[in-house]
């Protein structure tokens, strides 16, 4: 894994598994540019594109980290205004300080007034200092960074009052803007250290050609399908907010698309409980319906309503963006599992090349970085991944072999992509090709018009016991489809299945609102639906607290088991896929199943691997106690 996957690495939170690789600052509610694709915004794989994740529905109830099969066609929009900034009059603002934009569009505080939180008022809130009539945040406004009217580099970002270069493997300031040392052959290793005419750098070095798992872009050695300004071919640049998993630009989690624009139906004014839904003029949009207040526990930003304690666009108060990988947690922008901040930018010490078991020991030439040290050769277990020391059985960013990303959605198991049962990776998204009528049969084969796909073959009408629903008319089993349960349209909550047509929580789990939750653990529901915990207090076995009990570790105000917690598996935030179970820490395959090829199948029951793995059933045939009948 590289520097700049390290530190991806620790965005998991904001994505799906492994939607793996994601930019933290466009979790907010904030609107944010993506083209759509030729069926207007559909997804690419001709699912419904469900995104579920750790937020809070219209009911007040809690969505817990999963994921659906995520795949947005994205384009690039020179137009996109960054995470928190609003379009007005042709000119991107944050409607949160803009005295002539407070709170909305054309909203002019009157002289002597200050715009503080998206309101006209005689004097800032605390924590923000005045410059002009605006109230700002010191602490990471690029126009005022440290003090007033210290504008940072277009390119550059403000961390801890500090302009700082964010973006790259080894990121710089050369001239004026921002670099990735690890790669600009003008600046290959140091700014101004250009590469010989038909050199390439990589990894920081000069050469005649990109390191492993890399492709060179104009002279740029670059990971096309992680890197957000190349990301699945070289130029294609994702819009601010998202980023590049599996070679496509993604939304961020959390958002919906709404006519090509990446937004947070909970709190969006614009597009409140849904797509197009605008509140009325003095409204606020909390939990998803526009109100005059917003709920308990949420503070009214620009018109939105958030919790400050989670929002990464909101984090302790309005306007403060986490960035450089990290998210709010109880107010505050910190990295993720034991990750650190260097140069703003969240990375794992143990094995990053360029900031070695602290920020900026960069390993010599030649080095690598394994378990915080550098070194001349990995720890036993250990492999070499561009001066990275990884573990290629485990790793979804190498996954088997340096710089193999798994696609979003899929965990790396015993060194294989797994997506989750019944899928396969197409295009970098996992899909099932049984019904896909964009991958029928085989990745990329499209059924055409007025077809369906039905047990991996293009055809005119749905088998028995099948039912074509919309909005892609795919053929699906009501009684056992999740999207689709007893009737088209009927989707089950987060982490419950379809069982003879009725939406089912897992054992130990109660539905809240449209979310199964363990009602133990979850601080919005701790101990009843809808019960949150408040103040930074943790939900553990079922009550609000300072501290988790013995034997339970604080993955954000949740106390859970990391032994067996299928969402924080061994770790925070680390998401056993489809249906892998959490086993002693570690991802596996549930009892009574095996790893066939990477998905978990029952040998007994699995029509395509009946008896044995890749023992496929004939069509019309199924599998009974490991026999084709």
């Amino acid at each position: 894994m590289r520097a700049s996957e390290l530190a991806r690495s620790f965005l998991a939170l904001c994505v799906l598994s492994l939607v793996g690789v994601i930019a933290a600052s466009g979790c907010g509610g904030r609107d944010e540019i993506i083209g759509g694709g030729d069926d207007g915004g559909s997804m690419n794989d001709g699912t419904s594109g469900d995104v579920s994740l750790d937020g809070e529905l219209p009911d007040g109830s809690s969505v817990d980290v999963t994921t659906d099969v995520v795949g947005i066609d994205a384009v690039v929009d020179g137009s996109t205004c960054q995470s928190g900034l609003t379009l007005c009059g042709g000119a991107c603002v944050d409607p949160n300080s803009d005295p002539k934009d407070c709170g909305g569009c054309g909203r002019v505080c009157i002289a002597g007034d200050v715009c503080s939180l998206g309101t006209c008022t005689t004097s800032c809130a605390t924590g923000l200092t005045q410059c002009g009539q605006a109230c700002v945040d010191l602490t990471n406004d690029p126009q005022d960074c440290g003090s007033c009217n210290n504008a940072c580099a277009p390119t550059q970002q403000c961390v801890a009052s500090v302009c700082a270069c964010t973006f790259g493997m080894k990121p710089a300031l050369c001239g004026g803007t921002c670099v990735d040392l690890a790669s600009n052959p003008a600046d290959c290793g140091s700014c101004g250290n250009a590469c010989p005419a038909g050199d390439v750098c990589s990894n920081g070095q000069c050469a005649s050609q990109c390191g492993t798992g890399l492709t060179s872009c104009t002279g740029q050695c670059v990971n096309l399908q992680t890197d957000n300004a190349d990301c699945g071919t070289c130029g294609n640049a994702c819009p601010t907010g998202a980023s590049c998993a599996g070679g496509m630009c993604v939304c961020p989690p959390g958002q919906s698309d709404c006519n090509g624009v990446c937004v947070d139906t909970t709190s969006n004014p614009n597009h409140c409980g849904s797509c197009n839904s605008v509140c009325g003029p003095g409204q606020l949009c909390s939990n998803g319906m526009c109100t005059l207040t917003c709920s308990s526990g949420q503070t009214a930003c620009g018109g939105a309503c958030v919790d400050l304690q989670t929002d990464n666009a909101d984090c302790g108060s309005c306007g403060t963006v986490c960035s450089g990988g990290t998210t709010c947690q109880n107010g505050t922008c910190t990295c993720y599992n034991g990750g650190q901040r260097c140069n703003g930018v969240c990375t794992n010490t143990q094995g990053d090349p360029n900031n070695c078991g602290s920020c900026n020991n960069a390993c010599p030439s030649g080095d690598v970085c394994s378990l915080g040290t550098c070194t001349l050769s990995c720890a036993t277990g250990l492999t070499n991944c561009s001066g990275a020391c990884v573990d290629l059985t485990s790793d979804p960013y190498d996954c088997g072999s340096c710089g193999n990303t798994c696609a979003p959605g899929a965990s790396c198991v015993s060194s294989a992509c797994q997506c989750a049962a019944g899928t396969t990776s197409c295009g970098g998204f996992c899909v099932d090709t049984t019904t896909d009528p964009r991958n029928c049969g085989a990745c990329g084969n499209r059924c055409g018009a007025g077809n369906q796909c039905v047990n991996g073959t293009c055809t005119m009408g749905c088998p028995t016991g099948q039912t074509s629903c919309p909005p892609n008319g795919a053929c699906v089993d009501l009684q056992t489809n999740n999207r689709d349960c007893g009737s088209c349209g009927n989707v089950c909550p987060v982490g419950s299945t379809c069982t003879a047509g009725s939406c089912a929580c897992p054992s130990g789990e109660t539905q809240c609102g449209m979310a199964c939750v363990d009602t133990s653990s979850d601080p919005r529901n701790c101990g009843s639906c809808g019960n949150r915990c408040t103040g930074g207090d943790v939900c553990s076995n079922g009550a609000c607290g300072v501290n988790c009990g013995q034997g339970l570790a604080k993955c954000g105000n949740a106390c859970v088991n990391l032994q067996n917690d299928k969402n924080n598996c061994g770790f925070c935030a680390q998401i056993c896929a489809g249906n892998l179970v959490c086993i002693s820490g570690n991802c596996a395959c549930p009892t009574g199943t095996v790893d066939c090829n990477g998905v978990c199948a029952d040998l007994q029951t699995s029509a395509a691997d009946c008896g044995s793995c890749g023992n496929a059933c004939a069509a019309g045939q199924t599998c009974v106690s490991g026999t084709c009948q």
